[in-house]
């Protein structure tokens, strides 16, 4: 294993031009700009970009900075960049070792201000593996924390930059207003000195961070404990921690992320309905601050 461990990159960019597609693939020495990333593809844009004029978009996979010095050189006139994936892929010895530390990911990584967990996982047979060992695919669950606008992925995969397994995590960025917003970039030339690797760990530093459900806590809620009462004897303490592993194996929650979407949905829920309240209903009806339920790491 080589001494270097994390590798920064951007992932993935969409420009959107107003150049026919056929012209922009005359126009393009596509096998130069090749040369300098790991893959390049010349597209129709999708119906939304052509409505607002937008004929046709350069899809590039990992580019190096020459790639972009490369297309700096030809006038693209119009173009905006749509779409934008800033990676840090942390190499492991093994595909194995990759794959169970993105697992571990899951249950503690958390996303600050909006919380939008899902995890694709297909181990349970339910859902179509995506694995693809040509274009280095193999993990069998990716978690996403965040909105379309800006969010978190975090998978285990064979690294695109040096071939090895890694655990591969990136923000996604959508929007040319919001890509110029957080990273600076509006033309091909800003990339040219773009820091993946900072934007990466300062955007991370701000926006996630790891916990842990404190299990206790959250039986002591279910149960109705109010927090005064603080010795508990060993009944009650199995008690609570019952009643906190019965919510979360009924509502499939296996994260911080999860618990806290969770209780969030079940006010709602209990908001909408009419009726008498039960006393867990209540209980989770006056939660005010979800993080008590949780701890940093």
């Amino acid at each position: 294993m080589s001494a270097l461990r994390v590798l920064y990159s951007i992932d993935f960019m969409r420009i959107l031009t107003r150049i026919p597609r056929d012209l922009l693939e005359d126009f393009l020495d596509i096998d130069e700009l090749k040369g300098e990333c790991v893959n390049i593809f010349v597209r129709y844009s999708s119906k939304v970009a052509r409505r607002a004029g937008y004929k046709s978009s350069i899809c590039v996979t990992a580019p190096a900075k020459r790639f972009f010095e490369l297309l700096a050189f030809y006038d693209l006139g119009d173009y905006i960049i749509s779409y934008l994936e800033a990676a840090k892929d942390e190499l492991k010895s093994s595909m194995d070792e990759a794959r169970f530390e993105s697992y571990g990911l899951k249950w503690i990584m958390m996303k600050k201000y909006t919380l939008k967990p899902f995890t694709y996982d297909a181990r349970n047979g339910a859902k179509k593996v995506n694995i693809d060992m040509d274009k280095g695919l193999y993990s069998d669950m990716t978690n996403y924390l965040g909105g379309k606008a800006l969010k978190h992925v975090t998978y285990a995969r064979i690294s695109k930059l040096i071939d090895k397994p890694c655990i591969h995590m990136e923000w996604r960025i959508r929007g040319a207003g919001k890509i110029k917003k957080r990273t600076g970039i509006s033309t091909i030339e800003d990339c040219i000195g773009f820091d993946a690797g900072q934007f990466y760990e300062e955007t991370t530093a701000k926006y996630l961070y790891h916990a842990e459900i404190n299990q206790d806590l959250l039986g002591k809620l279910l149960n109705g404990f109010d927090g005064r009462r603080q010795s508990f004897n060993d009944e009650s303490l199995l008690g609570i921690r019952v009643a906190a592993s019965i919510f979360m194996g009924f509502y499939s929650i296996s994260s911080t992320a999860q618990l806290i979407d969770t209780l969030k949905k079940k006010q709602v829920t209990i908001k909408a309905k009419s009726g008498q309240r039960n006393k867990v209903q209540k209980r989770i009806l006056a939660l005010k601050s979800f993080r008590s339920l949780i701890e940093s790491l």
